[in-house]
């Protein structure tokens, strides 16, 4: 184990702590239009492709719990 100097634990981030978010999403999305806009919108929103396979891709997104959650809500409304 690493040697740990100080570790706190809260529910709630302290007021001077910045809060990130890290999500992975795994997208149905075959070659051809349907992976086209989804790489646009992970471009859009800086997100990583972290896996591609015939049929789908996995993104990686990080950032502030709205960015997240609007990437989350654009996926979700392509996906419908």
């Amino acid at each position: 184990p690493l040697p740990t100097l100080r570790m706190h634990l809260t529910t709630r981030p302290p007021p001077t702590s910045a809060e990130r978010e890290m999500v992975l999403i795994k997208l149905r999305a075959p070659p051809g239009p349907a992976r086209t806009e989804a790489l646009e919108l992970a471009q859009i929103f800086r997100a990583r492709v972290t896996d591609v396979s015939d049929a789908t891709l996995t993104l990686c997104v990080t950032g502030d719990p709205g960015k997240v959650r609007s990437l989350y809500c654009d996926c979700s409304a392509e996906m419908s």
